[in-house]
């Protein structure tokens, strides 16, 4: 093996030249690791969000009809469940950009005044 490719084999086992590269690796995948678990919980919140303020809208605009001509409780949440299948669509996109933006920008180290590097004075 050459210039630190590492072929991976059939079960995701990663053949590495040395141990350094070994440990590199596990930390590359422990903060891989990390990262997704953060973007799945705010993709997760996101989502759910959306898909209860959705359903509040499509409650809110279509119980009363529906009450009106008489329709059963479970023909109205088979309505508003399939409802929110048909906005899979666009919810997901919805839900994805604004995940990976938040988490971006958590990501993103801070500026603070202290951390700023200043020239050093002298006199």
């Amino acid at each position: 093996m050459t210039g630190g490719f590492n072929p991976r084999l059939g079960l995701g086992f990663v053949v590495a030249e040395s141990a350094k590269e070994t440990a590199e690796t596990r930390a590359v995948r422990i903060l891989d690791r990390y990262i997704l678990a953060e973007w799945a919980k705010v993709f997760a919140l996101s989502m759910l969000s959306f898909m209860g303020l959705l359903l509040l809208s499509e409650g809110y605009n279509w119980i009363p009809d529906f009450l009106g001509w008489g329709a059963s409780i479970g023909t109205i949440v088979a309505y508003l469940l399939l409802g929110l299948v048909k906005s899979l669509s666009m919810l997901i996109p919805i839900s994805l950009l604004i995940s990976v933006i938040f988490v971006l920008a958590r990501a993103r180290p801070t500026r603070s005044p202290s951390r700023i590097p200043r020239p050093a004075v002298s006199g």
